[in-house]
């Protein structure tokens, strides 16, 4: 996909330094993306070398909410948890809230959050949360994905409607 023209990826080997927030900036409004995924959201470099990881991903995503909406994109970013997350058995229950890296600063600014691990029951499947939906009720009880992105299939299993619904 990468040779297609409708699908630009930039990653810190096309500029020969760590991408900054700044830069994701700037790229989006020269490429004028529908969807603008970043994978690693703790991978963006700040522009004050004075600041710690927390401040910079907080300035950041706040960054990213106002570029959102001033270019009328969604912006998807990928982030890890903290090291309680990672110690769990196998991660096999998704990362609450006070779990994500770097922390609340980072989801402060999203108007969905959502939390993924592994599945005990199948390579295949992933269990997942909504932690936080801005506008709706969250999901906190974990939900099941199959999920097999090496043939584009991502799909949630055994879909409920609400009971309120």
């Amino acid at each position: 996909l990468k040779r297609e023209s409708r699908f630009a990826v930039v990653d810190a080997s096309d500029t020969g330094a760590p991408l900054s927030f700044d830069d994701v900036w700037r790229y989006a409004v020269e490429l004028k993306p529908d969807l603008l995924v970043i994978d690693g959201l703790h991978l963006l470099a700040g522009n004050d070398p004075k600041k710690s990881g927390w401040e910079v991903l907080k300035e950041g995503s706040a960054s990213l909410k106002a570029l959102a909406q001033q270019e009328r994109l969604v912006v998807l970013a990928a982030h890890q948890p903290d090291r309680s997350a990672a110690r769990r058995k196998e991660m096999l229950v998704p990362p609450g809230l006070s779990q994500v890296g770097y922390g609340f600063g980072v989801v402060e600014s999203a108007n969905r959050v959502i939390s993924l691990s592994r599945s005990p029951y199948d390579d295949q499947q992933r269990l997942f949360a909504v932690l936080k939906l801005r506008g709706a009720r969250d999901i906190n009880r974990h939900r099941v994905l199959h999920f097999d992105p090496d043939v584009g299939a991502i799909y949630e299993l055994d879909v409920e409607a609400p009971s309120d619904f």
